[in-house]
């Protein structure tokens, strides 16, 4: 798809106060996993590839319910023992395919946040998630789409939460942020104190382009 490389198409997803298409961002990963044999936190090798499973199960899902999608990298700044570190998730851009009211989907939104996997059984599910960045063609400002209960009881337990702004742009500094997986790279202006050439999404060292979801001046 074009729009994985092109950081205007992906900026186009939620700049204009009217969409065309509703698209929301998101993921399988999570900060933690538990192990349940002994409850402590899997190190960190194995939490990365039990994401990345987790992920590849969440794009069969994705497929199954009628919506395209593609890569991108979710970032955010986030406290741990008193410093502040980055915090990167492999996530992914969603749209419907063809014809979809924004009733179906966000209902289909629930549904793969709640058990993104798609495993069987009531859940709570290991991969639950928190929520998603959404934009709707009935509604000027995307919005936080997530959980009202921890953990979630069910897909229902999740509803529109904070507007997050009505436009997007390039990023200047903000602590949130989308990170383009492929096509150039970050401009200076994009960049952050926190980036490491390690990060998640890096190629050769380097960050993709960035942009936040927000309200111009």
């Amino acid at each position: 798809m074009a729009a994985r490389r092109s950081f205007t198409r992906s900026l186009g997803k939620f700049l204009p106060q009217t969409v065309d298409k509703p698209v929301a961002t998101m993921t399988a990963w999570r900060g933690e996993l538990l192990d349940p044999s002994s409850g402590r936190p899997y190190p960190e090798d194995a939490r990365r590839r039990l994401n990345i499973e987790a992920n590849l199960k969440l794009t069969t899902n994705i497929r199954r319910r009628g919506l395209s999608f593609y890569p991108v990298i979710g970032a955010g700044q986030e406290e741990k023992d008193g410093e502040i570190h980055m915090n990167k998730e492999v996530s992914f851009v969603v749209q419907p395919v063809g014809k979809m009211t924004e009733g179906e989907f966000l209902g289909h939104i629930r549904e793969l946040l709640y058990n993104p996997t798609g495993e069987e059984g009531r859940g709570p599910f290991p991969n639950s998630q928190w929520g998603a960045a959404v934009k709707v063609p009935g509604l000027p400002q995307a919005f936080l789409f997530h959980q009202t209960s921890d953990p979630p009881r069910s897909a229902a337990d999740y509803t529109i939460g904070d507007f997050i702004g009505g436009s997007a742009g390039p990023r200047r500094g903000e602590p949130a942020y989308t990170q383009m997986k492929y096509g150039p790279r970050a401009t200076p202006s994009m960049l952050d104190p926190l980036d490491d050439p390690e990060d998640l999404g890096n190629i050769k060292g380097l960050p993709g382009r960035r942009f936040t979801v927000r309200d111009e001046p």
